[in-house]
């Protein structure tokens, strides 16, 4: 059995990152494979903001391994014949979480010693 990557996004404030496929094209691929009768899985990694007590969904992955916990589950996925995996994930790092500014103060209960 064989196993490719045969295509990949990323976006950075809206601009596809150099090197890259664009969403359009990833897009059109999974089109192209639909209509090839090719059974397309979707995996997900979550956000960070994503409560990490939550309930995790079929198919989603949360953690910083969560790239390659994915991996491996669509290389399982692929032993099926005529399937294909999309694993994505949206994570606004830049817009989507508040910015702390100046030294971090921990809380009077956290005791560091050297």
């Amino acid at each position: 059995m064989s196993a490719y990557i045969i295509a990949a996004a990323k976006t950075t404030d809206g601009q596809p990152a150099r090197g890259s496929h664009t969403l359009s094209d990833c897009q059109a691929l999974q089109t192209r494979l639909s209509d090839a009768g090719i059974s397309i899985h979707h995996l997900t990694i979550d956000p960070l903001s994503t409560d990490w007590h939550s309930p995790l969904e079929p198919g989603h992955f949360r953690s910083g391994a969560a790239p390659v916990e994915a991996l491996t589950e669509a290389l399982s996925i692929l032993q099926t014949p005529q399937t294909a995996v999309v694993i994505s994930g949206t994570d606004p790092l830049r817009t989507g979480y508040e910015k702390r500014t100046g030294p971090h103060v921990w809380p009077s209960t956290v005791k560091i010693t050297p």
